[in-house]
């Protein structure tokens, strides 16, 4: 199922703590969940310090520690196991860890080591990835940047687009795939679907090339207002055997939202559709679209949990339940707000409040309990 994944900046304050002592099933064998500043593992929690070094939340003994094992370490220099220079990002697969680094000059290398950082090797130099990640089966899928040199200044670049990109983590095979020519002189990749059998990427498009209407010093576009720019999503299929691609589905709106659409669930002869006002059913053979459900305020972030859906609502900063596309519970947790979103790992719900991550198991979400963690890193 296709989990759209927004990054959000939470500030949070990270303890430095001593000691090593990491036990060994903390980590083995797990592949992580990745949600934009932390990665999530059945048993725990990863995350970057700020300093380059990785701290991992162990969920059985709810303590934090650093990911290193070297006896005596005071984990203050670069000979730590837990410090990687420039680290972006870490995550587990099988008994490996796999660390993002980030190149200065543009684009990143990803390094396989041991579950304690240790025996490092080089795996592959790839694009930066960007907002959505995903581990699927033993390839790991990400929207990586297109980056363009800034005239002028040496090793200075922007992004200017993304694309999607796949690693195989066991041999390292790095494949880019090239962006579709949709005819619009506006494109903008949004996200992927992947299935067993497909690929589905999502894109917005217009027939504006607004970046050559708009006013830099005040934001605004020469001749025509932002809500009156028509917008057209676009989602292709690519077959993962051929890699032969087709056209599936498009839409126009007008100004608004830009979020675009994205494909939720696929069925034999039906897609599921998710955008940020509606979810609908599309018939792959008539192009008919059935409306399963319009929110009362925009939709951010969707994911299942057994029979339920379960959305993020950022604007009213609560979580809202749905069975059967009716909504069986809408709530902001009684005494606490929402403020970021990062979607579930195993049987948890992980979100973020007032710059603290924090998880609460879904069974009680649907039994109405909101008592959730606070997880400290």
């Amino acid at each position: 199922m296709f989990r759209l994944k927004i990054e959000a900046i939470l500030l949070i304050i990270c303890l430095l703590l001593a000691g090593c002592g990491n036990k060994e099933n903390a980590v083995q064998g797990e592949t992580t969940d990745i949600f934009s500043s932390y990665t999530i593992s059945p048993s725990g929690t990863l995350k970057n310090n700020g300093n380059g070094y990785l701290l991992f939340y162990d969920r059985e003994s709810d303590s934090t520690v650093y990911l290193c094992n070297r006896a005596g370490c005071r984990h203050i220099d670069h000979d730590c196991g837990a410090y990687f220079e420039n680290m972006y990002e870490a995550f587990f697969y099988n008994n490996n860890l796999y660390i993002i680094t980030i190149i200065p000059a543009g684009g990143c290398q990803i390094f396989r080591a041991d579950r304690y950082g240790e025996n490092r090797e080089l795996l592959a130099t790839t694009s930066m990835p960007t907002l959505q990640k995903e581990i699927i089966g033993n390839h790991f899928y990400f929207l990586g940047a297109i980056m363009e040199e800034i005239e002028g200044q040496n090793n200075s670049s922007h992004s200017v687009g993304q694309l999607l990109c796949r690693l195989n983590l066991d041999t390292g095979d790095y494949r880019e795939f090239p962006n579709i020519d949709t005819g619009y002189p506006n494109v903008s990749l949004g996200n992927f679907t992947v299935t067993d059998n497909f690929i589905y990427t999502s894109y917005t498009s217009s027939s504006i090339d607004f970046s050559n209407l708009l006013d830099s010093e005040t934001g605004e576009l020469k001749d025509i207002a932002w809500d009156e720019i028509v917008y057209t999503d676009l989602v292709y299929r690519m077959d993962r055997d051929t890699e032969e691609m087709e056209l599936i589905y498009t839409s126009e709106k007008t100004g608004g939202s830009t979020f675009g659409v994205s494909v939720l669930e696929e069925n034999e002869h039906f897609l599921t559709l998710f955008s940020s006002d509606q979810i609908c059913e599309y018939n792959l053979q008539t192009g008919e679209e059935t409306i399963l459900y319009e929110p009362t305020a925009n939709m951010h972030e969707i994911d299942k949990i057994g029979t339920y859906y379960l959305f993020c609502d950022y604007s009213e900063r609560k979580f809202v339940l749905l069975k059967d596309w009716q909504e069986t519970a809408s709530f902001s947790g009684l005494d606490y707000e929402i403020d970021s979103y990062f979607g579930m790992s195993g049987d948890t719900v992980y979100f973020g409040r007032n710059g603290a991550l924090c998880a609460i198991k879904y069974e009680d979400l649907i039994n109405g309990i909101y008592d959730f963690k606070i997880i400290d890193l």
